[in-house]
């Protein structure tokens, strides 16, 4: 959590090894990991939760993803779901429309 708060970078190897350590332990259970819009629409950030290069890193190892946009309002409900579907699926992500599909 500390990235989350601005308090560590994401780029930190002091972040980034735990998280790939914790990641792989995630990919052994499940393949299914959610892309969350959330902060962006709250104006918190501009990617999504995971950052970018986690997203590439659970693409690349066949992980499938589903939207979400922790949204609090109704206007907020699909935030940025059609651009950064389209940036990750450039990453080689695969989403589902459901989390039973």
């Amino acid at each position: 959590l500390p990235a989350k708060f601005g308090l560590m970078p994401e780029e930190d190897p002091a972040y980034r090894m735990p998280a790939v350590e914790a990641l792989l332990a995630c990919l052994e259970k499940t393949p299914l990991f959610e892309v969350n819009t959330g902060a962006i629409s709250r104006g918190y950030r501009s990617v999504p939760y995971p950052a970018p290069p986690i997203l590439r890193y659970l693409g690349q190892r066949g992980a499938r993803f589903l939207l979400s946009s922790d949204s609090h309002a109704p206007g907020t409900l699909c935030f940025g779901f059609e651009s950064w579907r389209r940036q990750a699926e450039a990453w080689g992500c695969r989403f589902i429309d459901s989390p039973a599909g």
